[in-house]
Parts: structure tokens; sequence; C-alpha cells
């Protein structure tokens, strides 16, 4: 079965799951999760993306992006040429572009993985290749999906409520609590 592809709809959000590589629990260590998240940050002010919610699991991540708004939101650049070529392949490929979540996808798993495993001094993959994404075309699939991440820790058995992890947007949407990280929140 090959790879599904995925959709880039203007003003859609996208759920986003990435596992890390074999589905080690490699996010046991607090300073990974500040890496992680201090890279989501700098990446969404760099490719300006809004982040709407996330936690930070053991083994894995999930995350709801919005891409940038605006005409050239959706667009792929052609590589090598300006013009339609049929007998040049390589300047009808395809490149993805910032709007593209294939690409802040990308660029979110190789610098976060590049940080934390040179601070745990480790070397290798870090994640999973490839990733989950579903677009959200709703507001009750975006409550859902919101819900859904918020009480991944409970349903993980790691703790009893939501409030108690530290790493997801739940304190940012319950509490108020933006000392993690600020979010882009949506008033629900």
């Amino acid at each position: 079965m090959g790879v599904l592809p995925k959709l880039n709809i203007e003003n859609q959000v996208h759920f986003v799951t990435v596992n890390t590589i074999e589905k080690l629990n490699l996010f046991t260590d607090t300073k990974c999760r500040e890496v992680f998240i201090q890279v989501l940050d700098e990446l969404r002010n760099e490719l300006k993306y809004k982040l709407l919610g996330y936690v930070i699991m053991l083994n894995h991540i999930h995350l709801l992006i919005q891409l940038r708004v605006g005409s050239d939101s959706f667009e792929k650049k052609r590589v090598g040429s300006d013009s339609f070529e049929p007998n040049k392949p390589e300047a009808n490929s395809f490149e993805p572009t910032r709007s593209d979540i294939s690409y802040v996808v990308k660029r979110i798993k190789g610098a976060s993985a590049r940080k934390i495993n040179t601070y745990l001094k480790r070397s290798g993959k870090f994640w999973q290749k490839g990733f989950y994404d579903f677009n959200i075309y709703s507001e009750e699939k975006f409550v859902q999906k919101l819900n859904y991440i918020h009480n991944n820790p409970v349903q993980a058995g790691l703790i009893n409520n939501p409030k108690d992890w530290l790493y997801p947007s739940f304190q940012n949407y319950y509490s108020d609590n933006e000392s993690v990280i600020k979010i882009d929140r949506i008033e629900l």
C-alpha cells in the first residue's frame, strides 16, 4: 500500500500524529519536551502556521496546525523552470512550500530530532518515517480532536486528569496557563 496524499485545503486545520522511532519512550526527559516546544515555537514564527492544540506523549506527539492563509498559501512551486515542459521531468516536479503540511511536519521533525539527539548524546533516527494527517472539516471535528489530544495522557494511564499533564494545550484552553507555549487558541 502506498503513502496516502496529504490534502492542503485553505483554512482547514490538520490533526497530525508523529511517532518516535520504534515507538520508543524518548520524551521521558522533561528537557526533551522543552526542546521540542522550543522548535515548535521557532518554526511557527518562521513558517507562519497556527498552533491550535498539542500534546507531547512519551512516544508520540499530536498537533492541531492551521497553515498560513493567503493567495499563495497552498501553491506548490515548480522546480527548475517557470513553465511546464513535458520533456523535462525535473522541471515538472513539485517541491513543497511552507504552506504544505508535509513540508511543515518535515521541518518540525528534522529540527527537533537534531536538537533532541544532541541533548541525549545519541545518533540515528528519532522519528518514525511519515506521519498521520487528518483534515478537520468542521467545528465539531475540531472539538473532538482537541478533546482527544487533551485526554490522551489519561487514556494512556499516565494521569487521572488532563490538567495534571504538563505538555498538552489543555493548560492553555482551560487554565489560561501559557507558561509552556502560547498557542493560537480558538474560543470554544
